[in-house]
């Protein structure tokens, strides 16, 4: 897939969203609800090669956001293309159309603690 096409792709999901569990981590809710992916992160445009350099860029958007946003995510997710590419995302009341289209969340990051799936499950735990 081209690389204009990858992003087009990338920049449709924006909107979309997918149900997340509770979860509680050292006694606090940590997810919960409809994670709805709301913008596509400015590095992640030409995607990432490895779901770790996509969770390290995750990380970094995290650590450089000031709002206080108890509701605020970072999601990285693999497309079609094999390259990943990162999201700022939020936890919403509404019901948004389902992330599909051979998309899948890999990593959620939120304050202190970040998500994987390994493939079955969701798996938190503690993240600095």
């Amino acid at each position: 897939t081209s690389a204009p096409s990858s992003l087009s792709t990338a920049r449709s999901l924006i909107g979309y969203g997918f149900q997340v569990n509770d979860s509680v981590l050292d006694g606090r809710r940590v997810r919960n609800g409809t994670l709805q992916l709301q913008q596509l992160v400015d590095t992640s445009v030409a995607g990432f090669d490895t779901p770790l350099e996509a969770a390290d860029a995750a990380r970094l958007q995290r650590q450089a956001d000031v709002s206080g946003n108890p509701w605020k995510r970072w999601v990285s997710v693999q497309l079609d293309d094999g390259k990943y590419y990162v999201y700022a995302a939020s936890i919403v009341n509404q019901r948004v159309p389902d992330l599909a289209g051979g998309a899948a969340p890999l990593h959620i990051f939120g304050s202190g603690f970040a998500e994987y799936f390994d493939g079955q499950a969701w798996q938190t735990q503690s993240d600095a």
